[in-house]
């Protein structure tokens, strides 16, 4: 993930008294010289370059402490060595190797999911000329209902940044199993980087051509604009199940019968909607899937659980385990009357 022009906000000892002794406190464990600048950025990264410390504030929020302090470490060892891998070069008597590598490998788990979540909830919005200002706040909330801190219900918001805020969930007893305390960041630092996130959308095909990105929240966001999404999407595999079927057109009943057939993946390779950490199967059918409840008045049940649906009825359908299980007949069966 890149930004065009990348904004960033500066950590003190005034503004994040937390943040910055911690830094400072794992570089002197490694006997290395403590970054002078550090600053927080939107992308989920780390970088050290001539005593500039850039952190990604996914790190911040997603890793608890330890493993924060093992990639801080990591990369401010890199460039002491200058050599890619450096874990076996961290002192042993404070930094595991093992704890390192699985703490790396968290970090890229990281990276991913907070991709994901900008590119299926920022992504939609910029296309139709928004930008979401809770973008942060919906980001932990996802992570806890992830670690299963509270139980997820269309009446849960999203919880402020500030950990010691009275929304925030009850925390392990272990401190090092906690992030680091993170103080609010100002709705000027967190829209800023919530905008940026979401122009990088405008420079897509297909995206709109007005910059002019207006506020919202995601409880504010109509549901048209998430039909839009799927819609696109939905429109792009059946446009690639046609070709492969040599017709004009085909019904949703027939791409499942492709699906069926093991012939997922090249419908999502020919629609250009791949997804390396998806499913073949679920991400060819998902779009589809909406479609159809949505056309039975169907609903999320909350804006950032965007794979449970309600109906009229407050009857209750969790696509994700639905998909989950698709090659079973039973589930083939159900998804072949819900797509009729």
């Amino acid at each position: 993930m890149k930004t065009r022009d990348l904004i960033t906000y500066r950590v003190g000892p005034e503004s994040q008294p937390e943040l910055w002794r911690f830094i400072r406190d794992t570089a002197d464990r490694l006997g290395v010289a403590a970054p002078d600048v550090v600053e927080l950025y939107p992308v989920p990264d780390v970088e050290l370059a001539r005593g500039r410390l850039l952190l990604g504030l996914p790190y911040v929020l997603g890793l608890d402490a330890d493993g924060l302090a093992d990639v801080i470490a990591h990369e401010l060892t890199y460039q002491q060595t200058r050599q890619g891998w450096v874990v076996s070069r961290l002192p042993a008597q404070t930094f595991c190797p093992e704890s390192v590598a699985s703490a790396l490998l968290r970090a890229a788990h990281i990276a991913v999911s907070f991709e994901r979540f900008v590119l299926q909830y920022t992504g939609p919005l910029a296309t139709a000329g928004y930008y979401p200002v809770d973008l942060w706040d919906g980001w932990r909330w996802t992570l806890r209902q992830k670690r299963g801190w509270q139980t997820p219900s269309a009446s849960v918001r999203p919880v402020p940044l500030d950990p010691s805020g009275p929304a925030a969930a009850p925390a392990p007893a272990d401190d090092a199993t906690r992030p680091v305390p993170l103080r609010p960041l100002g709705i000027t630092t967190e829209t800023g980087f919530a905008r940026l996130l979401a122009e990088e959308f405008m420079s897509h095909p297909g995206a709109g051509q007005d910059h002019r990105l207006r506020p919202v929240t995601f409880d504010e966001v109509p549901h048209e604009v998430w039909d839009s999404g799927m819609n696109r999407q939905a429109v792009a595999i059946r446009t690639a199940a046609a070709w492969l079927m040599r017709q004009s057109r085909v019904t949703a009943s027939e791409v499942l019968d492709l699906v069926a057939d093991g012939r997922a993946a090249e419908i999502l390779h020919d629609a250009g909607v791949e997804s390396p950490d998806l499913d073949p199967a679920a991400r060819t059918l998902g779009p589809l899937v909406h479609e159809a409840l949505r056309r039975r008045m169907y609903r999320f049940e909350h804006p950032l659980r965007q794979h449970v649906y309600v109906g009229p009825a407050w009857d209750r359908i969790d696509v994700a385990e639905l998909l989950e299980s698709v090659e079973q007949p039973n589930v083939l069966a159900r998804l072949a009357y819900l797509l009729t």
